[in-house]
Formats: structure tokens, C-alpha cells, sequence
């Protein structure tokens, strides 16, 4: 990561802002990982040149040692590093030495949090802040990577920088059922919601929370009295096993439910009208009454109308009014997807993808603050073949098997961390009893039972 030039995140903006606007979208919000202020720089320029508005969040987190507070505790850690002096080697037969505690052993606690690094990331977002140009198509959001990875401390001055400024902000909030786990675990008051609202966070206008997908009842509420955003990513969440949220249900609780794409390593892409289908389609499988099944208009109202709203633009964009922004898409309804014309927004949400010549480009043209950046399906400001030719020459140092299967990580440190993370999520025979506290999860986010399983 701190060999990866700087220009390489220009061409990824460029990359996500095309296949995001030529999907539809007039915004995009990117949690962007950047190590100084020529990373975000670089980010603004591939955005801007896209023409999309961007809503970037520098993505920050003050973790002593890096990826420590990402997996959750093996609740039988002490039972594992009690076999570490057994003759089959530390940890018992299953992996010896392959704790990512000190010497191979099982971690007991949370990791640590580096004070410097707490004033260099509140340094950094001061720093990111300058750039915020809401006129320009560029907003800087204030954007925490996780309520684990991320000290109380940080997370407060987070706040503190939102309010100085007047920032959206934006935070990865329990997408996994191990990080449900880590909640209880790391934080005092066992929730990551009441977590991020005791540090003043959650509350701020504007502020949007990734997934969702665990979130109890009691947080729902706080949620919705929060005026906080649940950022539905439903490829992702089944690409990666996270889980489905019951948007039915959080509606009911009176959340505010928008849509997003995810990164393009977490759902392979960043086409909006997938994202589209899969919010359409997967509340079937929540409740048999078909009258709550969501019609192709509202899912699209999540995607524009509450998107704008989760980002502090509500009542300024994604509805067609008088005094609202031009951030308009213009979709041909001669083109191939679109026919025969029935139910022109169903065919668009539902309908096929079909790319070839002669079958039309559903998307004819789009503007972003009244300015013209598709037309004719192409982007007004950005090379396709150019841009094509540049990912081909960085295909091989970006897809090097090397660096990308963790087969092949000579560190061992992906051993440890998976080590830790199959005996957290009982997914390998536990030592010890789950303790009642961490034993049970909320129903109907997956298939299986998901409560963790004793010996």
C-alpha cells in the first residue's frame, strides 16, 4: 500500500465514477482509504473529470497495529493458549503458532490505540476539509472506518471536525455478524449504534452508516431517532456471506434506507441498476404477503431521493422539482432493454442488460449540476478506450497472484487472522461454552441458525 503511486487512485476514481454514472448514478460516495493529502488530491481529480458529484470520505482509523481490531475475540482463547506447550505445538493440532496475539498465542482483548495516530488522522481530516467544494461537485465527508477501529477519541474529534465544517459524515457500521460480536466484545456499551451516538457522531446531520445488515431492535430506534442513514449494499452483502438487511422492517422503525454499490473488490463492479434488481427482488424472501414486496419505483426512490437525503442533500436533489439541483439522468425508451414500453421504471430496474450495436444505449444522457456529463451513452469528459488501455497496462501489478491470494502471504499474518477469525465464528470445534451474552444474533439475516455453537 505505501509503494501504490498516487496516480493509481486517480485512475480508480475515474474507473468508479464511469461505471457508476453510466448505471445511473449522479452521485457516488467513495470511503476512501488515502495516507496523506496528495492521495485525495489525486482521488478529486479523477472524480472531476468524470464530472459526477463525489462525496469522498478519507477513510481513518488509529489502530495501533493494523487489522487488529477487525476480527473479533475467540470467546475460548485462554482454553486454545492453554494447549500452546502440548506436544502437538501451540494452539493444539489446528494451527501452532497461529494466533495473532504476542508469539502465535490467542488474543484476550482488544488491540490498542495509538495516540499519535489519533492526532495525525484529526490532522489529516482538518487537512481534507479545505478541499470541500460543494459548488464544484466536491464534498468532503468526515468518514471513520469502523466503531472498533476507530478510538472513542477519534471518533469524537470526528464529530467535532463535522461540526467545525458543517461535514457529512460516514462510517462501515455492522455489516457482519462478527463484527455484532466485536460490539459486544470491544465496546462499553455492547452496541456499536448507542457506540457512535455517545461519541456525538451518529446524530449529526448527514450522517450515513454502510450495511446495517445486524442491527437489533433498540438500534433501529436510535437509528431513526438519530436521523441516521442505512446504506443497503446488497451484492456485496451476499458476495461476501454478510447477510440481508430487513429493509422492510427498518422501514417500519422509520430508518432512512438508501442503496450503494460497495467497493468494486467487495461486488465485483459499480452498476447501480444490479444494485437496483437485487433490492427489487431479495425482500421476497423476507415475508410471503406479496403486497409488501417492494414495486421497482420504491426501490428507486431509495436509490435517489433517500440517497440524497443519507448525504444531508434532502429536498435539494433526487426528486424532480422546481429549485432542486439539475442532477438528472435521461434514459431512451427506444433502446433494446427498454421494449416493448409497459412499466418503463420496471423494465429499467428489472429489465436486461443487452450491450451490442444496433440494440440502443438506455442511458442517452445525464447532467450533474445542470451540466451536461453523458450524452449520446458516453461520458462527456473521459476517454473509454484511453481509460481501457490504462487498466489493461496495470492489469499485471494489480492482479500479480502474489500479492492477491492469501495462499501466497509469506507473513503469515492472513494465516493468523483467519486462524483467529474461524475459532471466533465457531467455525471451527469450540473449547469452551459460548458465554450467554455472546451467544445469540438476530434472526432472518441469513439462512442458517446464526447463534454461535457450543463444544
Amino acid at each position: 500500500w505505501e509503494e501504490v503511486p498516487g496516480g493509481a487512485l486517480a485512475v480508480s476514481a475515474v474507473h468508479c465514477g464511469v461505471e457508476s454514472l453510466l448505471s445511473g448514478c449522479s452521485a457516488v460516495l467513495d470511503h476512501l482509504l488515502i495516507r496523506h493529502v496528495d492521495d485525495l488530491r489525486a482521488a478529486i481529480a479523477g472524480y472531476r473529470a468524470v464530472g459526477i458529484r463525489a462525496f469522498i470520505a478519507p477513510m481513518l482509523g488509529d489502530d495501533a497495529r493494523l487489522h487488529e481490531n477487525y476480527i473479533p475475540l475467540a470467546h475460548d482463547a485462554a482454553a486454545r493458549n492453554s494447549s500452546s506447550d502440548s506436544d502437538s505445538g501451540r494452539n493444539g493440532d489446528q494451527c501452532p503458532g497461529c494466533g495473532m496475539g504476542a508469539g502465535g498465542f490467542f488474543r484476550t482483548r482488544g488491540g490498542d490505540h495509538d495516540p499519535e495516530k489519533t492526532a495525525a488522522m484529526v490532522e489529516l481530516w482538518e487537512a481534507a476539509a479545505q478541499f470541500h467544494d460543494p459548488a464544484g461537485g466536491i464534498h468532503i465527508v468526515i468518514g471513520p472506518v469502523t466503531a472498533y477501529s476507530a478510538s472513542p477519541q477519534l471518533l469524537r474529534a470526528a464529530a467535532a471536525v463535522r461540526r467545525k465544517y458543517n461535514l457529512p459524515g460516514h462510517i462501515h457500521l455492522l455489516e457482519t455478524r462478527a463484527q455484532a460480536l466485536m460490539a459486544r466484545q470491544l465496546l462499553p456499551s455492547g452496541s456499536a449504534v448507542q457506540h457512535l451516538h455517545d461519541a456525538g457522531f451518529l446524530q449529526l446531520p448527514g450522517t450515513s452508516c454502510a450495511h446495517s445488515v445486524w442491527l437489533t431492535e433498540r438500534e433501529m430506534e436510535l437509528m431513526a431517532a438519530s436521523g441516521a442513514t442505512a446504506v443497503h449494499n446488497p451484492l456485496s452483502n451476499l458476495r461476501l456471506g454478510s447477510g440481508v438487511a430487513p429493509l422492510r422492517r427498518y422501514a417500519e422503525k422509520g430508518v432512512n434506507v438508501s442503496l450503494g454499490i460497495d467497493g468494486a473488490c467487495s461486488s465485483d463492479g459499480q452498476d447501480m441498476l444490479e444494485v437496483l434488481k437485487l433490492a427489487t427482488i431479495l425482500p421476497t424472501m423476507e415475508t410471503p404477503e406479496y403486497r409488501d414486496w417492494p414495486a421497482p419505483l420504491e426501490t428507486l426512490k431509495l436509490a435517489s431521493e433517500n440517497g440524497y437525503r443519507g448525504v444531508g442533500m434532502g429536498g435539494e436533489a433526487g426528486v424532480l422539482e422546481a429549485g432542486t439541483f439539475a442532477d438528472l439522468m435521461l434514459w431512451d425508451l427506444t433502446a433494446l432493454p427498454l421494449l416493448p414500453r409497459t412499466d418503463p421504471v420496471g423494465a429499467l430496474v428489472l429489465g436486461s442488460r443487452t450491450n451490442a450495436p444496433g440494440a440502443g444505449c438506455a442511458l442517452h444522457s445525464a447532467w450533474v449540476n445542470g451540466r451536461k456529463v453523458v450524452s449520446d451513452g458516453s461520458p462527456c469528459g473521459i476517454d473509454l478506450v484511453a481509460l481501457r488501455g490504462v487498466l489493461r497496462r496495470a492489469q499485471q501489478e494489480y492482479r500479480e497472484p502474489k500479492t492477491t491470494d492469501p495462499r501466497n502471504d509469506s507473513s503469515g499474518v492472513g494465516q493468523k487472522i483467519e486462524s483467529e477469525y474461524r475459532a471466533a465464528m465457531g467455525l471451527e470445534k469450540p473449547l469452551s461454552a459460548v458465554p450467554p451474552e455472546l451467544k445469540t444474533f438476530e434472526e432472518r439475516r441469513v439462512l442458517y441458525k446464526p447463534d454461535l455453537p457450543d463444544p
